[in-house]
């Protein structure tokens, strides 16, 4: 169960820095990352912020440490 650090809201992460490492295409980069095709068209067309669970979940997916895609991944514990 998701937890809040120190009653901190979970911090959010652009949807932006994974699909950069994905395939162009649509229906291979929903079969990556086991979600549907509608999924990353919302990804691509929105500006979709992932939860810190979300984030750590799909870029093991597809093989990276969340720090890899998001910089500022390790300030969540300080």
């Amino acid at each position: 169960m998701p937890r809040k650090l120190k009653n901190k809201p979970l911090r959010r992460y652009s949807a932006h820095n994974l699909l950069q490492r994905l395939p162009a295409n649509d229906t291979q980069a929903a079969h990556a990352l086991g979600v549907r095709r509608a999924t990353i068209i919302t990804w691509r067309t929105e500006n979709t912020m992932l939860t810190c669970w979300m984030a750590d979940k799909y870029a093991l997916r597809i093989g990276y440490h969340p720090a890899q895609l998001w910089p500022d991944w390790a300030d969540i514990y300080p």
